[in-house]
């Protein structure tokens, strides 16, 4: 039963990574660096969806005009392109109804608070049976500072009969320092408790940087390290990342396309057997609209034992993963409660069964700016 658990044990927690890069424009001194730093107006992306730096916003609280004099529009209606670096008035058809006005940086960020819950199914040659995950995220952020904390709870059954199912909780923190409006650096640790003995009390240390220009590009870079002291495996990764955004299409959308690479080297590659070198690489294409944005991407290659979405997800179980793809869509209800529903698919080689199948998840998150 225990070489059971340990070659079934998954973690399969979905959390949030917050977007970073306002695009507002402020003089304020004490907000510097605001510009960029999107934490206010982006929600968050889950398990499943692609997590980038200058991901295009949708909807967008209402602007405190700097000028004196406002322009004579219905003001329930304004609102400002994604693509736009500051907000101007227009009316429901994207027509400008005045010269360029310039919005203030609210005085006090809001912090971002989300809850989420899903669904795991799997294809019949896996090994696992379906399982549940919920959780909740919090990012709090200043104008040059963003940490975001995680809890998460996921319960996954076996086939086997009278196995027991794998109970699992994860907590994760990350702290993020922007050095200037067009660049930061990030940090943090992933801690697993499991009632799998191998994967039990893991750590798993990340660290990286972006450069970026709002929702024009960015490039990115992290590494994570992954322990598991009861089973004496650590893995090492590295993922690299660049996205270009472009934008004045239907209703004002704008695109945002990343493109991501990853390598992943186990360094006791004996203790489960693994090989020393996993490459894969992927796509991920945003279109947003106000209070609107969908995803779609996949990617290829080989992932064993893979950290995603920064750090946020960590997957602990040897299956080699070859293909993922995923699709969301999610609307902002007000200037500050949104919902999203997402779907991802991977297809991986069960290291129980060694039979090639399928998981599935389905996704429900709720959350605001507070």
């Amino acid at each position: 039963m225990k070489k059971l658990a340990i070659c079934c044990s998954i973690l399969l927690v979905p959390t949030a990574a917050m977007a970073q890069g306002n695009s507002y424009y402020s003089k304020s001194s004490s907000l510097r660096f605001a510009n960029r730093i999107q934490v206010l107006q982006d929600s968050s992306t889950i398990y499943g969806g692609p997590e980038t730096i200058s991901t295009p916003s949708w909807g967008y609280p209402k602007p405190t005009l700097v000028s004196d004099k406002a322009p004579n529009v219905d003001k329930g209606v304004y609102h400002m392109a994604a693509n736009e670096t500051a907000p101007e008035y227009r009316n429901l058809t994207s027509t400008r109804l005045s010269s360029l006005k310039l919005a203030k940086v609210p005085e006090q960020f809001k912090a971002t608070i989300m809850t989420y819950g899903g669904l795991l199914t799997y294809g019949g040659d896996a090994s696992h049976d379906d399982g549940y995950t919920a959780g909740a995220y919090i990012a709090i952020p200043s104008a040059t500072n963003l940490v975001e904390f995680n809890a998460s709870y996921s319960n996954i059954g076996f086939v086997t009969a009278g196995a027991n199912d794998l109970k699992q909780t994860d907590i994760a923190a990350a702290y993020t320092h922007y050095l200037s409006p067009n660049a930061n650096v990030r940090g943090g640790m992933h801690y697993v408790n499991s009632t799998d003995d191998s994967t039990n009390n893991g750590n798993i240390f990340f660290g990286g940087g972006k450069v970026y220009d709002g929702v024009k590009w960015h490039y990115g870079a992290d590494v994570f390290y992954s322990m598991y002291s009861n089973s004496d495996q650590h893995v090492g990764q590295i993922s690299l990342e660049s996205g270009f955004g472009t934008g004045n299409f239907y209703k004002e959308g704008s695109y945002y396309f990343t493109v991501k690479g990853n390598y992943i080297h186990p360094f006791d590659a004996t203790v489960s057997k693994l090989d020393d070198h996993y490459l894969s690489a992927g796509v991920d294409v945003s279109y947003s609209i106000p209070y609107w944005k969908t995803e779609i991407g996949g990617w290829l290659g080989r992932e064993v034992m893979a950290v995603k979405n920064s750090g946020m997800v960590v997957l602990n179980l040897p299956d080699e993963h070859n293909i993922g793809a995923h699709a969301s869509i999610q609307r902002y209800l007000t200037d500050d409660l949104f919902a999203k529903i997402s779907y991802k698919y991977d297809k991986f080689k069960d290291v129980t069964t060694m039979m090639h199948t399928k998981k599935q998840i389905g996704m429900l998150t709720v959350g605001g700016h507070y």
